[in-house]
C-alpha cells in the first residue's frame, strides 16, 4: 500500500506540474477562441465560422502560440538537469514554482494593460517551467517509490495534465459565457496550484535514489525513505540503492553527459529514448489538445456545441489514464501498452482519413476517431512514455538523457505544427494519412527496438534489447 506520506509527496510534484501544464493548455484551447478574437481584434459573428478559423490572422496568432510554447518547453528540458544537479530534484521543482506566479500576473493582466507582448512573454516562461517540470517530476516520482509500483506512481502525472486540461477548460468556458472581455484571467488562476505546490514541496523530502546512488548520502537517503514509507522496514530498499550504487560507480566511475552518445551501450538506449518521445509527439494527439476548434469546425460543428464535445473528448482521455494505472504494473507493462496505444491512434487516423476521402457527413459518428484517439493516447502514450525514457538509463544518466530526447521532441513539435496548418482545409485528407503513417512507423520501430523495463536494472533492460 502507498503511505500517506508517499501521496503528500505525489500531489506536491504533480499540482505545480503537470496539473498546472495541463490547466494552460485548457485556457489556451478556449473553444471560444477568445485567445484569437482578442489578439486579432476580429469577430467571428462578422464572417462565418469556417471563414474565420481559415482567416490568416487566426492561423498565424496559433503558429506563434505554438512557436513560443515548443521553443521555451525546449529551453526548459535542456536546462532541468542543471538545476537538478545544483538544487535536486525537489529543489529544483521549488525554484521553477516561483517564477510561476510571475508568468500567471503577466499572461492574466495582459488584457488589462492591452499588452499582447505581456502575453506572449508570460506564455515563454509558463512554457521554459513546463519543459523543466516535465523531466523534473516524472524523474522525482520515479526515484521516490518503490520498484514494484514505479509505473503506477509516474503515471500520476499524466493524470494530473488531463484533470487540469478538464478543470481549465470548465472555467474559460464559464468565464467566457458570464463576460467574453475576462478570458484571460482565467489564467491567473493558476496561482491556487502554485500555492498548493509551494506549501507541499517543502515538507518533502529529497529524492533518496539521488541522495545515496549517486552523493552516497547514507544517512539522509534513509531518513527520506523512512519518511516516504512512514515505516523504518526499508532494509531491502536500502540494499538495492547501495548494489546499484557499487555497479554504477564500478563500471562508470569517469562518466560525463558526453558518454551518452560516444558508449555503445548509452547510445542505444538514446535511440530507443528519442523514439519513445517523438511517438508521444508526433501520434496526433497535439491536434485534439491544442487545435481541437480546427478539427471540429471540419465536421460542421458550431460554437455551441464545442465545449461539451471537448469536455467529453479529455474526460475520456482521463479515464484512461486510470486503466493505464492499473494496467502498468500487470502482465502488459510498459511496452504492449505504448505499442496498443500506437496501434489505437493509428485506426483512429484511418478512420478519419476513410471520413475525409468520402466527402460525407456521419453525424456524431464523425467524433469517434477523436475519442478513440485521446482514449487510446491515455491509455499508454500520454502516461507511459513520459517515464520509460528514465527506466532505460542509469540514475546518473537519465537526466541528461532524457532531457535531450525531451528536447528533440519538443523541436520536432514545432515543424510538425507548421506542416499541419499548411496542409490544413485544402489537403485534410493527407494530416489523416502523415500521422497514419507516422503512427505504423513508430509502431514497428518501437515493436523490434523498445524493451520491457517493468521492475528492472539498467542492466537487466540491455540484456534484452
Amino acid at each position: 500500500m502507498i503511505s500517506n506520506n508517499e501521496v503528500r509527496a505525489v500531489l506536491a510534484s504533480v499540482v505545480g506540474t503537470s496539473f498546472l501544464r495541463g490547466y494552460m493548455r485548457g485556457v489556451m484551447c478556449d473553444p471560444r477562441l477568445a485567445l484569437f478574437q482578442w489578439i486579432t481584434g476580429v469577430q467571428p459573428t462578422n464572417m462565418g465560422l469556417m471563414k474565420f478559423i481559415m482567416s490568416e490572422d487566426v492561423q498565424s496568432v496559433w503558429m506563434s502560440v505554438i512557436a513560443v510554447d515548443s521553443l521555451s518547453n525546449m529551453g526548459g528540458a535542456l536546462i532541468f538537469p542543471s538545476l537538478a544537479k545544483k538544487f535536486g530534484r525537489r529543489g529544483a521543482m521549488l525554484v521553477g514554482s516561483y517564477t510561476i506566479i510571475f508568468a500567471s500576473l503577466l499572461c492574466g493582466y495582459s488584457l488589462l494593460f492591452n499588452s499582447k507582448l505581456m502575453f506572449y512573454f508570460g506564455l515563454f516562461i509558463f512554457g521554459f517551467n513546463n519543459g523543466m517540470f516535465s523531466g523534473l517530476a516524472p524523474a522525482y516520482l520515479l526515484e521516490i517509490s518503490r520498484r514494484d509500483r514505479r509505473g503506477v506512481v509516474t503515471c500520476t502525472y499524466e493524470l494530473a495534465h488531463s484533470i487540469g486540461f478538464v478543470v481549465a477548460h470548465v472555467i474559460s468556458v464559464k468565464i467566457a459565457d458570464h463576460d467574453r472581455s475576462a478570458w484571460p484571467f482565467a489564467i491567473s488562476l493558476v496561482i491556487f496550484a502554485w500555492i498548493i505546490s509551494v506549501y507541499l514541496l517543502p515538507t518533502c523530502p529529497r529524492s533518496p535514489r539521488m541522495l545515496y546512488s549517486i552523493k552516497l548520502r547514507t544517512f539522509e537517503a534513509k531518513k527520506a525513505l523512512e519518511w516516504l514509507r512512514n515505516s523504518d522496514c526499508i532494509n531491502d530498499e536500502l540494499q538495492e540503492l547501495h548494489d546499484e550504487y557499487v555497479c554504477n560507480r564500478v563500471l562508470f566511475k569517469n562518466f560525463t553527459w558526453k558518454d551518452v552518445f560516444v558508449v555503445k551501450i548509452f547510445r542505444k538506449c538514446m535511440f530507443v529514448s528519442i523514439l519513445v518521445t517523438f511517438s508521444r509527439q508526433l501520434c496526433g494527439m497535439d491536434l485534439i489538445d491544442t487545435t481541437p476548434h480546427f478539427i471540429l469546425t471540419t465536421n460542421g460543428y458550431n460554437f455551441n456545441e464545442m465545449p461539451e464535445i471537448i469536455l467529453g473528448m479529455q474526460l475520456s482521455k482521463v479515464a484512461m489514464n486510470i486503466v493505464a494505472m492499473c494496467l502498468v504494473e500487470g502482465k502488459l507493462g510498459r511496452r504492449n501498452l505504448i505499442l496498443i496505444s500506437i496501434i489505437g491512434c493509428a485506426m483512429a487516423f484511418f478512420a478519419y482519413l476513410i471520413e475525409r476521402l468520402s466527402n460525407h457527413s456521419y453525424g456524431f459518428l464523425a467524433l469517434l476517431p477523436q475519442y478513440c484517439l485521446c482514449m487510446s493516447y491515455g491509455l499508454g502514450l500520454g502516461p507511459v512514455t513520459r517515464f520509460v525514457p528514465f527506466e532505460l538509463f542509469p540514475v546518473f544518466a537519465s537526466l541528461r538523457a532524457s532531457s535531450f530526447a525531451l528536447a528533440m521532441g519538443e523541436l520536432l513539435r514545432l515543424p510538425a505544427f507548421l506542416g499541419f496548418f499548411w496542409m490544413f482545409g485544402s489537403v485534410t485528407g493527407w494530416i489523416s494519412f502523415n500521422f497514419l503513417t507516422l503512427n505504423l512507423v513508430f509502431y514497428f520501430l518501437l515493436k523490434t527496438n523498445l524493451p520491457e523495463t517493468k521492475n528492472k536494472s539498467f542492466f537487466d533492460v540491455y540484456k534484452s534489447m
